[in-house]
């Protein structure tokens, strides 16, 4: 309803919700690829790829329990791997979180549906995806065992998971 010296009006009911995020925006050094409306929160993306490296640096893999598979959860899955013995040193996750780029710091591996919905939007303005025989893949932090992390894969002949010993890219 409206009021105004003329009386009170009255009309159809109508709600919406706004957001200050929407898919593709340039923020926080990176590129929004998924918006939350409810939570009016965002994920972005980095724009370029950060240099590859192998998931556990060490021999042994160990399960930590990394397989929050939520919008949102790669930062939990990424800080279980930092915060495992042994992985505080040259971990692709670590250097994730220490990687400042575009002047923000704190990155993380994106976990299996984070990196599925990044792909999804690969075509977005700004998110120069190299598609070549030199970028195998990117690393997520979702663990499918202890000896297995899984990682999504330009080639369609490799299955999206691997070894945790490969050498392979992070977004």
């Amino acid at each position: 309803y409206a009021t105004n010296s003329s009386g009170t009006g009255y009309g159809n009911v109508d709600s919406f919700v706004t957001t200050k995020y929407f898919v593709g925006q340039a923020i926080g050094g990176g590129i929004v690829f998924y918006v939350d409306p409810v939570a009016n929160k965002a994920l972005v993306a980095a724009m370029n790829d950060m240099p590859k490296g192998k998931f556990w640096p060490q021999a042994g893999n160990p399960s930590i329990g990394a397989t929050d598979n939520t919008m949102g959860g790669g930062d939990i899955n990424t800080n279980k791997v930092v915060t495992y013995p042994g992985c505080q040193t040259d971990a692709i996750a670590k250097r994730s979180k220490d990687t400042t780029m575009n002047g923000v710091a704190g990155w993380y591996l994106p976990n299996k549906i984070e990196l599925e919905t990044l792909f999804a939007q690969k075509s977005l303005p700004g998110l120069n995806f190299i598609a070549d025989a030199t970028t195998l893949g990117y690393w997520s932090s979702t663990m499918l065992t202890g000896t297995l992390v899984w990682f999504h894969c330009w080639c369609p002949s490799v299955p999206p998971s691997g070894a945790t010993t490969p050498d392979i890219s992070m977004r």
